[in-house]
C-alpha cells in the first residue's frame, strides 16, 4: 500500500513520506509474519505434544474408545498439515516482501541517483543568468 492508497500523499508531502510509509508498511508487514510465524510454531510444538501422549496403552482397549481414539489422531494430524500450509504460506509472504523490500531499495538507488544527476547539473551550471543589474534572492 502507497501513501497514496493510505489517503495521505494528497496534500503536497514531498515523495521521501511516500517512500517512508512504503517501508514503514514493509516493516509492520515483516514483523507481523515474524509473530504469526511464532506463534504456529507455538501451537505446532503444543499439538505435537498432545499427539505424543495418544499411544494406544493410554486409552481403554474397548473398541469404541479406540474409534474416537483414531479419529482424534487423524485430525490432530489433518491439523499439523494445516498449519504446514500455513506456514508454507508465510515463507510464500515472506518472499514477496524480500521481493518489495528489493524494489523499495531499487527506487531509492534510482531516485538517489537522479538528485545526484541534478544536483550535478546545477553545479555545474553555475549562478542562473538574468537581466544585468537584476538581483535574485
Amino acid at each position: 500500500m502507497t501513501a497514496q492508497q493510505d489517503g495521505a500523499g494528497t496534500g503536497g508531502e514531498m515523495a521521501a513520506d511516500q517512500v517512508s510509509l512504503d517501508h514503514d508498511l514493509l516493516t509492520d508487514r515483516i514483523s507481523r509474519l515474524i509473530d504469526l510465524y511464532d506463534e504456529m510454531d507455538a501451537v505446532r510444538s503444543e499439538i505435537e505434544a498432545v499427539q505424543g501422549r495418544q499411544g494406544s496403552y493410554v486409552w481403554s482397549a474397548e473398541p469404541s474408545v479406540q474409534r474416537f481414539r483414531s479419529a482424534y489422531v487423524s485430525q490432530l494430524d489433518a491439523l499439523l498439515a494445516t498449519l504446514g500450509k500455513v506456514q508454507q504460506h508465510i515463507d510464500t509472504m515472506r518472499t514477496a516482501l524480500a521481493d518489495s523490500q528489493r524494489a523499495l531499495l531499487s527506487q531509492d538507488e534510482a531516485a538517489a541517483e537522479l538528485f545526484d544527476s541534478l544536483v550535478d547539473k546545477l553545479d555545474g551550471a553555475g549562478a542562473p543568468a538574468g537581466p544585468p543589474g537584476q538581483v535574485f534572492g
